[in-house]
């Protein structure tokens, strides 16, 4: 092969070309893309395995799956505690409030000026 010229086939064939994975759909049989991606939402391979089967393999969908199900979570209402506890509650702060005081002792020293 002098300079200049191309190579011929015979100097060609042991180039292969790699199969360009699909970047935006997960393959369950590739271990190494559920565990990124495991880790990336954070979540376990059996919940990974369970929203795949549910909704299908594209990356984009499995997040968007993940982020609702922890908004779900995050939006449900606190333990309010029963009406007793509450009434329980109010009455006695009701009492500290109501409570009453001596007159001469609850004025404050600029009120007394103005007297």
């Amino acid at each position: 092969m002098g300079h200049g010229e191309l190579p011929t086939r015979e100097y060609t064939t042991m180039r292969r070309t790699r199969a360009q994975r699909v970047r935006v759909k997960l393959d369950m049989t590739d271990i190494r893309q559920v565990r990124t991606i495991k880790k990336r939402l954070g979540i376990s391979e059996s919940d990974l395995a369970r929203i795949v089967d549910k909704i299908g393999n594209s990356i984009s969908a499995i997040s968007k799956e993940v982020t609702t199900q922890r908004a779900r979570q995050l939006s449900r209402p606190a333990r309010v505690p029963d009406a007793v506890v509450i009434t329980s509650v109010s009455s006695a702060s009701a009492s500290v409030v109501d409570a009453p005081a001596d007159q001469s002792s609850a004025q404050s020293p600029a009120a007394e000026r103005h007297r």
